[in-house]
């Protein structure tokens, strides 16, 4: 992967021209933009992005026709998933099934949409669900049966809550 140019964002009001011809001049179609008291921004080239766009849009609909196809195209797609999501293998097999549709679900959802968010946070989850299961004492404590009548006692308040 190619490395992205870095300029303080600073240089981009002061030197709006020659900084936009470090953009035409990098590799990647890109220039990242150093600000002291925030996140870095990333300028990009409109038609780099537009190829971008249309490059995810093409993955998602790649992997749609994997996951929602027949039983051989999602049979493929549970035998590629951990080379994409290396936790995956932590999962029961029904839950990788299960995650690769709601993601084929989300990633389809959200074509329209001006924002990855919820595909992030998709991920993020199910990627905490491989935690549990990789976790044998945390499994085991999340799936115990308890008596539903039985009162544990008095909940304490979390840290830095006054009462």
């Amino acid at each position: 992967m190619a490395m992205i140019p870095e300029v303080p964002f600073s240089e981009l009001i002061n030197r709006p021209k020659a900084t936009t011809a470090k953009l035409a001049e990098s590799r990647a179609h890109e220039l990242r933009l150093r600000r002291r008291d925030d996140v870095d921004l990333v300028l990009l080239d409109a038609e780099e992005g537009q190829r971008r766009t249309e490059m995810v849009n093409t993955a998602v609909r790649f992997l749609r026709a994997l996951v929602t196809g027949g039983e051989e195209k999602r049979r493929l797609a549970m035998e590629v998933a951990p080379e994409v999501f290396p936790w995956v293998r932590f999962l029961p097999p029904e839950d990788v099934r299960a995650f690769l549709a709601e993601l084929s679900e989300m990633l389809t959802s959200i074509e329209e949409l001006d924002t990855n968010a919820p595909v992030f946070t998709l991920v993020t989850q199910w990627k905490h669900t491989a935690e549990v299961y990789a976790d044998p004492e945390t499994l085991a404590a999340l799936t115990r049966q308890r008596d539903p009548d039985a009162d544990f006692g008095p909940v304490p308040p979390p840290p830095g809550v006054v009462e």
